[in-house]
């Protein structure tokens, strides 16, 4: 339950791009469900307004109606091209050590992580939010490290599950200061 004292706000940007990114979305995931249901993709025929049978041709019409997916091919076309080299991890490998392999903690290397994961946002979106953990380093060795579950990890955040946020002036692009 939400007390309604508390404000949510959204971040200005957000309420502004949200509506898009939701249609982008939408016609990504290519739902029959959502794309032939919703006023906003299937728009209704004269007749479907009709009081005599109206409903029944919208019914008939939501059955039939069909949306070939074509973004999800055009996103792929584009990543392949973005990424037709391979990508140097050489710079990071370090940091990452033998964890470059799975950089999610749930199996995904980093090059495929940036492709599949950043790539995608940013051709979909327009925006690619990464996620990484920041932990004060309280081992000595890569032993204890290993241990205490020590390693970064990255995770990418969809635009629609980020509603509102703040930002630092330092470094280059700023740090998240408040993030909801």
């Amino acid at each position: 339950m939400v007390n309604s004292k508390n404000k949510v706000y959204e971040h200005p940007y957000y309420k502004c791009e949200s509506p898009e990114w939701r249609k982008l979305e939408d016609l990504y995931k290519g739902s029959h469900e959502t794309l032939s249901k919703n006023l906003e993709y299937l728009w209704p025929h004269e007749i479907e307004y009709a009081k005599n049978g109206g409903s029944k041709v919208r019914a008939i019409r939501e059955l039939r109606s069909r949306y070939f997916n074509l973004m999800v091919p055009a996103v792929s076309r584009w990543l392949s091209f973005i990424f037709k080299k391979q990508i140097d991890t050489t710079e990071v490998q370090e940091m990452f050590g033998d964890e470059i392999k799975d950089v999610t903690g749930k199996g995904s290397s980093l090059e495929s992580f940036i492709k599949n994961e950043i790539g995608k946002n940013y051709i979909l979106y327009g925006k690619s939010i990464v996620m990484v953990n920041a932990y004060e380093k309280q081992a000595e060795t890569q032993l204890e490290a290993q241990i205490l579950g020590e390693r970064p990890y990255m995770e990418s955040v969809n635009p629609l599950e980020l509603k509102d946020w703040q930002t630092s002036a330092k470094g280059a692009y700023g740090q998240f200061s408040a993030v909801r």
